[in-house]
C-alpha cells in the first residue's frame, strides 16, 4: 500500500472524528498532533481513531491489522504522536503483515 493510501485512510478517519467532535476538529496535515504533549486526543479519541482506521484497512486489504499493541506503546517514539507518524508506523505493520 503506497504513503498515500495510507494517509487517505488516516484522513478518511480524521474526517468521521471531526463530524462527532464539531468542537475538537483535527487538521489533517502530516505534522498535526494526535496524542500526547500539545495532542488533540485523549485515550478515548484515540481508541476510537485507531479502531476507524483499522476498519478502512481491512476494508482495503482484508487483512486484520492491530495498530493497538504491546508494540507501539513500548516504542521509545510513540507511533501516535502525530499523523506523518502513524502514517509510518501503519506503513510498517501492512509489510510485517505481508510477511
Amino acid at each position: 500500500m503506497k504513503e498515500k493510501e495510507i494517509l487517505n485512510i488516516i484522513y478518511d478517519s480524521l474526517d468521521e472524528f471531526n463530524q462527532m467532535n464539531p468542537d475538537n476538529k483535527l487538521d489533517k496535515e502530516e505534522d498535526t498532533q494526535l496524542y500526547g504533549k500539545n495532542g488533540k486526543l485523549d485515550s478515548l479519541g484515540l481508541v476510537n481513531l485507531i479502531l476507524s482506521i483499522e476498519d478502512k484497512l481491512y476494508e482495503k486489504t482484508t487483512s486484520k491489522i492491530s495498530l493497538a499493541d504491546d508494540k507501539a506503546f513500548s516504542e521509545s517514539s510513540s507511533p501516535f504522536h502525530d499523523i506523518k507518524s502513524l502514517a509510518n508506523f501503519i506503513d510498517k505493520k501492512i509489510n510485517e503483515h505481508k510477511e
